[in-house]
């Protein structure tokens, strides 16, 4: 009976961090082992500037949303998703859509900017717009 209604995975998903979440029958459930989070901005070294570190600095935000999307590739198998849902900013959003894996992709149903950015705090006691 249980198997008759679908299996939501929830993605929001920022510049420096991730939460997933699993809904199914009205109940949403904390993935709390797969939080992800961006490396930590690091001030270049004395005689670099910015505009050097800019491309490492992409390719560190590339490699983070890479780590996420591989993290919800197996929340999807484990848990046996039936709809990926997408939350963050919009450009983010799109970015951690196409680092996800082809056969994942088909999972979303769905990518919302008013779901709020992730934070530790309880997902209920986050604001909703």
């Amino acid at each position: 009976m249980m198997e008759d209604y679908p299996r939501y995975g929830i993605v929001l998903v920022d510049g420096n961090s991730a939460r997933f979440m699993v809904a199914h029958m009205g109940e949403i459930v904390e993935q709390e082992d797969v939080f992800a989070s961006a490396p930590e901005h690091r001030r270049p070294p004395d005689g670099i500037t910015d505009r050097q570190v800019a491309p490492r600095s992409a390719s560190d935000h590339h490699d983070y949303l890479k780590r996420v999307a591989t993290a919800a590739y197996h929340m999807v198998q484990e848990q046996k998703l039936d709809r990926l849902l997408i939350g963050g900013l919009p450009e983010v959003a799109a970015q951690f859509a196409r680092a996800l894996p082809r056969t994942c992709r088909m999972f979303i149903s769905a990518r919302s900017r008013s779901m709020p950015l992730p934070s530790r705090k309880p997902c209920w006691q986050n604001r909703f717009p």
